[in-house]
């Protein structure tokens, strides 16, 4: 089976995924910060990982998991690999798409709502919303425990 987690097209559909569906909370609150961008994306980039920190928060069953096919391959120190999203997060920026507000939130500019055909994208949305309401310094830590 193709991984396709790491090709191009893939990692610039998923951080316009993300910045369209978590940019704001449900009060319409920016709550999006880049750092906050990479975290949520190294989570969800890791299903893995994304299971045992669902499972430690009680934010609801991940869909779509396979253990089989996503082995724990990833470390905690990857975190910090900020090009995972930053460079299709500064490729929209340059297209003008996103932007970043004076209080350093994700803002969009021309995104419009996009659709997915993703399962695992789709069914797992409110754990991702959920995830994005937390504090960076929350989402390091349970990172962090769960690695």
């Amino acid at each position: 089976m193709f991984d396709y987690r790491n090709e191009r097209y893939y990692r610039i559909f998923l951080v316009t995924f993300l910045i369209v569906n978590l940019s704001k909370n449900r009060t319409g609150k920016k709550v999006l910060s880049v750092e906050k961008l990479e975290i949520l994306y190294f989570i969800i980039n890791n299903p893995f990982l994304l299971k045992r920190i669902s499972n430690v928060l009680n934010l609801g069953n991940v869909e779509g998991y396979q253990q089989d096919l996503y082995e724990k391959g990833y470390q905690f120190s990857d975190i910090r690999d900020r090009s995972e999203a930053l460079i299709p997060f500064v490729f929209l920026k340059e297209l003008n798409k996103v932007g970043l507000s004076q209080d350093g939130f994700i803002e969009i500019k021309e995104l419009t709502n996009i659709s997915t055909s993703s399962e695992y994208l789709n069914n797992n949305l409110p754990i991702f919303k959920k995830l994005a309401s937390l504090t960076e310094a929350k989402l390091i830590k349970v990172v962090s425990e769960n690695s």
